[in-house]
């Protein structure tokens, strides 16, 4: 807060935020003096009254601004958030990046926009105030800086290759590079690596189809589809079969270039058998139960499986020792009605 004095000639640079949330401005919060003569280049964060030279202020006059207004919920301009008075604002020239001058409003006279072009021609410009830079950095260490004119596009830029961190990937955050019209610090972000993948595809319980286990980054993606090589087999009696197909999108790939997965086993009872296509055909495929999942193995560019439900050999001789007796039990009764139907005619004849 500023209530006394003048200040004139001053720049204001950098990223400013309100850790109270209000009055945030690049020259000063809040005002009741006077502010001439000033240039403001800068990036402003906070809740209600920002502004590119104040974020309320009562005499502003003569000053530029080039602003980014990060984030703001309330009044908010590139020259003022608001004006204390009718009068003590006049003269005061911003670019127009979709912030007007005083709270929301341009005034002809007191807060007009001008082109880029026109504010490298005010007098009295500081120098270096329309360099336009992108820094790229990593843990606060500065990797690349690059120059470019206002609205270039940068969409063909080569961004620096992030330093490796151990147990971590990384990522630039998305920015558009299209159309820059203001300068920029864009912070690498670390995060820890993502050892189980889930799959896209869940079942209707929602578990994952699949998971993968490895090493994977924010995009990484694994599907399962329900598709793949057609299953021959001579079991019959298979009480189902399921023929999914892995495949992995924007993974690093593995030293040995095999990648553990673990696979949904399907609700139906039986004896389980799982195939995996490789060398042009199927061929049994090891397994580990897990809980829900059978976990195998398949290579970084994907595999199709077949996971196959047959009867319980137990059940198999025990449905067959059912007929068996079945069929004997039958066999003894007509043998027992015939008897009686024998003996009912040996006493008709007596």
């Amino acid at each position: 807060r500023m209530d006394l004095g003048t200040v004139i000639d001053s720049v204001g640079y950098g990223e400013l935020a309100s850790t109270s949330g209000d009055y945030v401005g690049g020259i000063a919060g809040l005002s009741t003096a006077t502010v001439r003569k000033c240039f403001a280049r800068c990036t402003l964060s906070g809740r209600d009254y920002v502004g590119g030279i104040a974020g309320s202020g009562k005499n502003i006059r003569g000053c530029y601004t080039l602003i980014d207004i990060k984030e703001a919920s309330g009044s908010m301009g590139a020259i003022a958030g608001e004006r204390i008075t009718e009068t003590g604002v006049r003269d005061n020239y911003f670019v127009d990046r979709g912030w007007a001058g005083i709270g929301g409003i341009s005034y002809s006279g007191l807060s007009e926009p001008l082109t880029y072009e026109a504010l490298c021609q005010a007098p009295e410009l500081p120098e270096g105030f329309t360099d336009l830079k992108l820094t790229f950095t990593a843990d606060d260490q500065v990797l690349e800086t690059v120059s470019f004119a206002y609205g270039a596009d940068l969409s063909q830029l080569i961004r620096p290759e992030i330093p490796k961190k151990e147990g971590c990937y990384s990522y630039w955050l998305d920015f558009d590079y299209s159309q820059v019209t203001f300068s920029a610090v864009l912070e690498a972000v670390y995060a820890p690596w993502i050892t189980v993948l889930d799959s896209v595809e869940q079942s209707e319980d929602g578990l994952p189809l699949a998971l993968a286990e490895g090493h994977y980054g924010r995009e990484a993606l694994l599907h399962v589809t329900a598709d793949g090589p057609t299953f021959v087999s001579k079991d019959e009696e298979a009480v189902s079969r399921q023929v999914w197909t892995l495949t992995l999108e924007h993974a690093e790939l593995s030293e040995n270039g095999q990648i553990t997965v673990r696979l949904l086993v399907p609700e139906k009872k039986g004896r389980l058998t799982l195939w995996r296509w490789q060398e042009g055909g199927w061929q049994s495929a090891d397994y580990e139960r897990n809980g829900h999942y059978l976990v195998t193995t398949m290579t970084a560019d994907g595999a199709s499986f077949c996971l196959q439900i047959e009867p319980m050999a137990g059940r198999r001789w025990l449905i067959l020792g059912l007929a068996g007796a079945g069929i004997i039990l039958i066999l003894l009764l007509l043998r027992r009605g015939m008897g009686r139907r024998k003996a009912n005619r040996d006493k008709a004849t007596v």
